[in-house]
């Protein structure tokens, strides 16, 4: 039978307390063993090791001439306790002053893949290696970042369902009103990206295309879908992809991976499915040598338009292009894999990642 303090410790870490993906697992076998070792009382004990993975800050701070915050979402699963989860919100200048705002929801993989690992969730935003708060706001589009905190599993699954994104974007919404002293903005239209993990997330999405809540709230306005490198083979879900695709007909996506690499096998299969969808799939094979934790960084691509539209003309299918901008680095064009072997442009098996070298 588990004691008062293991029961509280559990609901205040939620998620994070046996997830195998984060540290907390042991913190938590470790907070028992402690517990048993040391005279502490229990209130004592628990108030002394209680802490949420990154801690809500109430108070909105300026960032880049606009304003930052974090806030708690519920999420309420169909069984088991409430879950909360932690999401931070960038305004940028160019959406300060508008009251019709994009929004773009970005959805990370496991954080202690990329370094430096965030010691809290805004450094996605405002730190390296992604920076997207500085993305963000040199686009200078009237568009609201929204950045939702994945803890493992369970998050990336009820995170996936259709209603519970519609009710994360209205808060997040209702939150920018708050920060700003005002009511909150209207959505215009909705912007998806997920990199690596993140494929639990947008597949969740993509196998309820026929979910009623996708037509209505924010995904009723959703217009884009960027995937950085989560094509891997067990989230391989490309049928329920292309019935989403053709559900939403002024939905685009882009969906880009590493050739020679986990995502390649499931990125080469959407990308035989190019033709034939009118431009509106696009999927980039790229170097393997551009690292993993770098794809992220196509945002900036992505949300800027090009100066000159004319003077790179997009060609349909095109690997090398995005609504007319050239890439920040080299697309791998079809029928090269950049490691050594190609066969049906795909990687031999004989080539693998442990066979390149990096960069110099």
């Amino acid at each position: 039978m588990r004691s008062k303090f293991e029961e509280e410790l559990e609901y205040e870490l939620g998620e994070l307390a046996t997830s195998y993906e984060s540290d907390w697992a042991r913190e938590y076998e470790a907070a028992g063993r402690l517990l048993a070792l040391t005279p502490f009382g229990t209130a004592e004990e628990t108030n002394r090791r209680k802490r949420p993975a990154f801690p809500p800050r109430q108070v909105a701070q300026s960032y880049l001439g606009g304003i930052i915050n974090t806030f708690t979402f519920t999420l309420f699963p169909s069984s088991g306790k409430p879950l909360p989860v932690e999401v931070s919100v960038f305004c940028p200048r160019a959406a300060s002053s508008s009251r019709r705002v994009e929004a773009l929801v970005y959805a990370h993989g496991i954080l202690d893949v990329c370094k430096p690992e965030p010691k809290k969730l805004e450094d996605l935003i405002t730190k390296e290696p992604f920076t997207l708060g500085k993305i963000v706001d040199s686009s200078n589009r009237g568009i609201v970042l929204v950045v939702p905190f994945f803890a493992g599993e369970k998050t990336r699954i009820e995170l996936g369902k259709p209603a519970n994104l519609n009710r994360l974007v209205e808060q997040a919404l209702n939150e920018v009103g708050r920060m700003q002293g005002i009511g909150p903005p209207s959505l215009s239209r909705l912007i998806l990206a997920g990199h690596s993990g993140a494929y639990v997330f947008l597949n969740g999405l993509a196998v309820s295309f026929d979910d009623p809540q996708m037509r209505k709230g924010a995904l009723a306005r959703l217009s884009r879908v960027w995937a950085f490198d989560t094509t891997y083979n067990k989230g391989c879900k490309i049928d329920a992809w292309m019935s989403w695709l053709a559900s939403k007909p002024n939905l685009e996506i882009s969906v880009f991976f590493r050739a020679c690499t986990g995502t390649a096998d499931c990125g080469w299969n959407f990308h035989a499915k190019m033709e034939g969808t009118g431009n509106r799939l696009r999927v980039t094979p790229v170097d393997p040598r551009e690292d993993h934790c770098a794809l992220p960084i196509r945002l900036a691509g992505l949300l800027t338009p090009p100066r000159n539209p004319s003077a790179h003309p997009a060609r349909s299918g095109s690997p090398e292009t995005e609504n007319g901008r050239p890439r920040a680095t080299a697309a791998l064009p079809q029928g090269s894999c950049g490691c050594g072997g190609c066969q049906r442009n795909r990687c031999t098996p004989a080539y693998s990642l442990r066979m390149y070298k990096p960069w110099r």
